[in-house]
């Protein structure tokens, strides 16, 4: 019985992890200016997105995106019951980062749980039987 509600809560525990935003997105265009393609791909996330920006002085903060205006990032930052809006100048962007499901991780973690819970339990029986 623990055995299976165990595995359940570590099949329906998920990963996220920060993808850059060239794979989430579209990859930049060496035709465009880096300003132009920052714009263009941000332009292809929904509000709400979660981000992680580095900026020129490779100061990193994580944001919700809410939008985009002409050279501007318009975001508020990740804080529990804040909401504080800020405005990110795209020229002094260097890499964003956006929060997405891992499925290769999320299958790999859980599997290493469920294996780990399996010897676990084992051992226990094993003990448990005086042998």
């Amino acid at each position: 019985m623990i055995t299976r509600l165990l595995l359940i809560s570590q099949l329906m525990w998920s990963c996220q992890s920060y993808k850059s935003i060239e794979k989430v997105t579209v990859p930049s265009n060496p035709n465009y200016s880096r300003v132009e393609n920052i714009s263009r791909q941000l332009s292809h996330l929904k509000e709400g997105d979660l981000i992680s920006v580095t900026m020129e002085n490779e100061v990193t903060t994580e944001l919700i995106f809410k939008s985009i205006s002409r050279d501007t990032l318009n975001a508020t930052f990740q804080k529990p019951k804040t909401e504080i809006a800020t405005k990110v100048p795209l020229g002094r962007i260097q890499e964003i980062k956006v929060e997405r499901f891992d499925l290769v991780f999320t299958l790999a973690v859980n599997v290493a749980l469920a294996i780990a819970t399996y010897f676990f339990i084992s051992s226990m029986v094993w003990d448990a039987s005086g042998v």
